[in-house]
């Protein structure tokens, strides 16, 4: 595929994502884009004005902007938590995590060797 393709294609696959949040909410949440990097405060206001509780396509995640919500989800770890036993799963556990003891620490051992 060549570099024009790629680049369109990944255009498409940023904007449909943003344009499905902008008409469900009035806002849309891109944390690649230029304005973002450049001046995030005035996207962080909108997001706070039409959609404090925002759910991002993009990077397939919540957006929390206000101190009171943020602050009751890390204190309510049972309802909001990525534990995979709780059928909530986001983040999945690293192989080195998952590998038998031995394993484990000859790569821990091995990893040690090379930070010193």
């Amino acid at each position: 595929m060549n570099r024009i393709m790629r680049a369109l294609l990944r255009t498409v696959l940023v904007q449909l994502p943003l344009a499905r949040e902008r008409m469900e909410s009035g806002v849309a949440y891109n944390p690649l884009s230029t304005k973002m990097h450049s001046d995030p405060y005035p996207i962080y206001r909108k997001l706070r004005e039409k959609s404090p509780i925002h759910r991002s396509r993009l990077i397939n995640g919540w957006i929390l902007t206000r101190h009171r919500d943020v602050d009751a989800v890390l204190r309510d770890s049972k309802r909001f938590s990525n534990d995979e036993r709780s059928g909530t799963n986001v983040a999945k556990p690293s192989p080195l995590a998952q590998s038998p003891n031995s394993s484990h620490e000859s790569k821990r051992s091995w990893m040690s060797s090379w930070l010193g």
